[in-house]
């Protein structure tokens, strides 16, 4: 049965790229993943022209925030904490695009904390969870309102000979701050030419942030109260970053970075 789902998170992966949206009808959050190694999808596959043509010879049309996209949901393919996984199946179509002024129905307002809080990486606050800790996690994905966004573009991995520029967002969300990375594609596209430094995010606007719980990753340093420790962990990623409605309040000023 074919569905409409609206995008509402799309970032790159190492052979391809991956789409995060929620359902229409159901209102339940789908991630699309492939049989590849990194589960990612290619631009033939997420084209929008739901056509036989050859994408080598053609510019594919992706999909972006808020597009709604008339797909086949295919079987559940959860592994482990992302119960939302499901297998793609070809020939996708655009059938329109959500009006801002509906992404509220779409809140995950029931959230009082981002999964499990008060565990941080070297770099970021809050952006965490240890694995041994996330036995009770039902569910991988969330879109929450945050109160402001700052980004961060700054060059990270200078201690690995890996240097390269990333951009994280520092966020407050319940009187609580944050401070993760984005891998939103577009807002990497915009900010990674920027120089490195903090941005203001949508002064005049309100922001809705689409958030997940990526793969574990093993053996890293995790700030707990103070203390380093090592841990298995689960990334707290932003992979969507919209603006919408109105001002609502004036950004915080002299808010630091971690």
């Amino acid at each position: 049965m074919r569905r409409d789902v609206v995008c509402f998170g799309h970032y790159k992966k190492t052979f391809g790229s991956c789409f995060i949206g929620k359902d229409l009808e159901t209102n339940k959050w789908i991630r699309m993943v492939s049989d590849k190694k990194d589960e990612s999808l290619t631009k033939k596959d997420e084209c929008l022209r739901e056509c036989e043509c050859e994408c080598a010879k053609c510019y594919p049309m992706l999909p972006t925030k808020l597009d709604i996209v008339e797909m086949e949901i295919g079987k559940p393919a959860i592994e482990g904490h992302q119960v939302e996984n499901r297998m793609f199946v070809p020939r996708w179509k655009l059938s329109g695009v959500l009006n801002e002024d509906f992404i509220e129905n779409f809140f995950d307002t029931d959230v009082d904390e981002l999964w499990i809080d008060d565990f941080s990486s070297d770099i970021g606050q809050n952006d965490i969870v240890p694995v041994q800790d996330a036995d009770d996690i039902d569910s991988s994905i969330l879109m929450i309102e945050a109160d402001w966004l700052i980004i961060s573009v700054k060059f990270e991995g200078e201690e690995f000979n890996k240097q390269k520029k990333r951009i994280r967002g520092l966020f407050e969300y319940k009187d609580k701050q944050y401070f993760m990375m984005i891998v939103d594609d577009q807002l990497e596209e915009k900010y990674t030419i920027m120089p490195e430094g903090r941005y203001e995010f949508a002064e005049n606007k309100r922001v809705a942030l689409c958030i997940q719980l990526d793969k574990e990753e093993r053996d890293v340093n995790v700030i707990n109260n103070s203390e380093g420790m090592y841990y298995s962990r689960l990334n707290k990623q932003i992979v969507g970053v919209i603006e919408f409605g109105s001002t609502i309040g004036i950004v915080p000023k002299g808010k630091s970075v971690i």
